[in-house]
């Protein structure tokens, strides 16, 4: 498991920055991070979002 503890007003900005960008690249670390911060598993993570464990690391 990835322990990520964002405060609450990172969080926020990082959700926002992800609404709001097309960057596909940059939308999936952000959800990596922010799926993190709210206790997924790692592997959960990569299998929810199509991607290799080793690239949730």
């Amino acid at each position: 498991m990835i322990r990520i503890q964002l405060p609450a007003t990172e969080a926020d900005r990082l959700d926002t920055l992800f609404r709001s960008t097309d960057d596909l690249k940059f939308r999936v670390r952000l959800q990596i991070v922010l799926m993190a911060h709210r206790g997924r598993a790692r592997q959960d993570i990569a299998t929810d979002l199509g991607v290799h464990r080793k690239s949730v690391f």
